[in-house]
């Protein structure tokens, strides 16, 4: 049996040729009905610890830590009361309130910032103004010393 030819002389194993070979049939274009839609995935309201760490992108320590505050809802499935092992759930809503807690406007931070600003200058002002005061207070009695020890010229 003669060897066959190929049409590339770039390739020489007919295996490579035939995966690098253009297809015959191009890929149908993607239509409504055959698309993924968004509403066609599944989103859980309950996430194990490995799904909230991936979901949030809080590290596992972190997520334990918060559950035991409390900042975060869980629930714990356990075949009976007394078992000590079990597969813990994360509220997925109570993550996501907790995530936006965190979470300011830049508005709010900037007024925020610009109250503590006017806050720190009265503070400020309030300082100057006792310093100007307990500076009059020296000079008094440093003048009152003045003239007691100054000699009368008489």
């Amino acid at each position: 049996m003669p060897p066959r030819t190929l049409p590339d002389p770039v390739v020489t194993l007919e295996r490579v040729a035939l995966i690098a070979s253009p297809d015959p049939e191009p890929a149908p274009a993607p239509t409504l009905s055959n698309r993924k839609r968004f509403d066609d995935k599944i989103n859980p309201r309950w996430l194990r610890i490995d799904a909230g760490v991936k979901y949030s992108g809080i590290n596992r320590s972190r997520l334990f830590r918060l559950i035991a505050e409390g900042q975060i809802r869980t629930a714990c499935l356990k075949e009976h009361r007394a078992a000590k092992r079990g597969v813990r759930l994360i509220d997925r809503f109570s993550l996501d309130l907790y995530l936006e807690t965190l979470c300011k406007p830049v508005e709010e931070r900037l007024v925020n910032e610009a109250n503590d600003l006017l806050a720190q200058e009265q503070q400020l002002a309030e300082q100057q103004k006792a310093l100007v005061e307990k500076r009059r207070a020296i000079d008094q009695q440093l003048t009152k010393v003045r003239q007691r020890r100054a000699p009368d010229p008489t």
